[in-house]
This record gives structure tokens, sequence and C-alpha cells, in this order.
């Protein structure tokens, strides 16, 4: 069964990007990930105190639909993220819900297209 309901996550640990992120889109910063999205982040970025925590930001929320013509479709990530121009290294793609089957989703490829900051 193909995925449905997706969203793509980006690990935001540079702390000038983290600030940036919390005062310009509060709004997202109150949307957190599952919790072993959170925990693949503290336990592969290196974090001290005095910096602010890494964390996975929501870059995009979507639905794939599998009656379109045309299997390839292409999303874009938030206006908002865009505008930061937020620096990600790692991206999770969480799948929320898909066309049917309740112990499985076919995934065939993920393409990330962006450009290097």
């Amino acid at each position: 069964m193909a995925p449905k309901d997706m969203v793509l996550w980006g690990l935001v640990d540079n702390a000038t990007a983290i600030r940036n992120f919390h005062l310009r889109v509060p709004s997202l910063a109150t949307i957190n990930p599952p919790a072993a999205i959170q925990t693949f982040a503290d336990a592969v970025v290196p974090h001290d105190k005095s910096s602010p925590r890494p964390f996975f930001a929501p870059f995009a929320s979507f639905q794939y639909d599998p009656r379109l013509s045309n299997n390839v479709q292409t999303f874009s990530i938030r206006r908002e993220i865009h505008e930061l121009s937020l620096p990600t290294s790692v991206v999770v793609l969480e799948i929320k819900s898909n066309w049917g089957h309740e112990d499985f989703t076919c995934l065939c490829r993920l393409r990330i297209h962006g450009r290097l900051l």
C-alpha cells in the first residue's frame, strides 16, 4: 500500500539556525516530532548545555495520491522554512497513514532536492 499522509522532518543543529527558527516561526516551533525522531537527534548530535538543543523541525506536510496519472509526485517545503534557508544534514520521513493496509507501507523512492548552504 502506498503512503498517504507524511511529514518531512529536518534536523536543525546549527545554533544560529535554531535561534532564527524560534524567533521567526514560533508557531512551527511548537510542533514536536514523534519521540523516536527526537531521541535520534539527541543520540547523534553532540550537544553542550551552553548552546541551543538540536531538534527536528517540520519542513513539510503532504499527502501522496496514488490515483494521479503520474506516480512521481513533488511536494514543496513550507514557505517559512524555505525563507529561513535552514541548513540540515539529516531528514526523516514520517509516514502517518497509508492507503489501506494496517501493517505496512510500500515506499519506492524518496528524493530530496535542495542547495548546499
